[in-house]
């Protein structure tokens, strides 16, 4: 009698393997997204938080837009009623490799500013014949400048680089240059091509002369915790004129 309860036990528990083996893992568990996501924006370019810069462009997304991973979707999953609380987040769901993701996107103002703040994105998952009503609360900010400091010829502008990628500056016929990256980068240097074409670094307290024409210095850099492929970097640019 024992030994027959024990065959069962193992009959049913090997029954229960071949069941579990057989059922897709999208549809074992429950669909779900993160509570809360932080993105940071310069002008129509999204960042995610984390220190990353990667650009949603790179998934083949909107550059403009970020998103919302739904994890534990199916290919055949069907969303809906997707609701943004802010009038100035949009959202809307979209297909990235055969799945849905939640595209979300800040509005700009008429100077092309991005409208920052926050929303709660509801949207509702049908999968496997079950409904699952989901939601985030997804913040909108400018993106960091990747410098604490940059003086040029005695007054700091890093601070005009929060949420905008370029700056211009009239400096007269040289420019002193000092510069201190935030916290959040983990390589920073400074470049320019001279009137041979050859590519400078700039020494940090270097004077350099600015032409007629002017010069764009390129500010390169890398965020914590990112992933570049070789010889990638972010990039910023600080055009100086006399």
């Amino acid at each position: 009698m024992k030994r027959a309860k024990k065959l069962l036990t193992v009959f049913t528990l090997c029954l229960f393997a071949a069941f579990m083996a057989a059922v897709p893992a999208s549809a074992a568990k429950k669909p779900s997204c993160a509570k809360s996501v932080k993105v940071y924006f310069i002008r129509a370019w999204g960042f995610p938080t984390g220190g990353y810069a990667v650009i949603p462009s790179y998934y083949k997304l909107k550059a403009e837009q970020g998103y919302i991973i739904i994890k534990n979707i199916s290919k055949s999953a069907k969303i809906s009623d997707v609701k943004s609380s802010n009038s100035k987040i949009k959202a809307s769901a979209i297909k990235y490799n055969g799945r849905y993701v939640i595209s979300v996107t800040p509005t700009t103002d008429k100077k092309g500013n991005v409208n920052t703040g926050s929303a709660k994105i509801s949207f509702t998952v049908r999968q496997g014949g079950k409904k699952y009503k989901l939601s985030c609360k997804y913040n909108v900010a400018l993106a960091p400048s990747p410098l604490k400091s940059l003086v040029i010829n005695g007054k700091n502008y890093a601070s005009s680089l929060k949420g905008k990628f370029s700056l211009s500056v009239k400096t007269g016929k040289t420019a002193k240059i000092s510069f201190k990256s935030n916290s959040l980068l983990k390589s920073l240097r400074l470049t320019y091509y001279n009137s041979k074409s050859k590519k400078i670094t700039v020494k940090n307290g270097a004077r350099i002369s600015v032409p007629k024409s002017g010069l764009t210095l390129s500010v390169e850099f890398k965020w914590k915790g990112a992933k570049y492929a070789k010889g990638e970097y972010n990039e910023y640019f600080v055009t100086l004129t006399r």
